[in-house]
């Protein structure tokens, strides 16, 4: 799954989406945390995090 789509998915039903590489995982999987937006608040993505310090090198900036 493109992590866009993700992304997407989380804006069009109210959540704010935060992407991680998956821990120990040179496949390039990603974990995808979908928080509830506090009400009345746009939905807005979270900042990947793992791509700066030593992440993934797959690494891309979604979010």
């Amino acid at each position: 799954m493109d992590p866009e789509d993700l992304m997407t998915l989380g804006a069009e039903l109210g959540y704010q989406t935060a992407l991680t590489w998956s821990d120990g995982d040179a496949e390039g999987r990603l974990d995808a945390l979908f928080l509830a937006a506090a009400a009345g608040s746009p939905a807005q993505p979270l900042a990947m995090h793992g791509a700066a310090d030593g992440g993934n090198p797959h690494a891309q900036p979604w979010g």
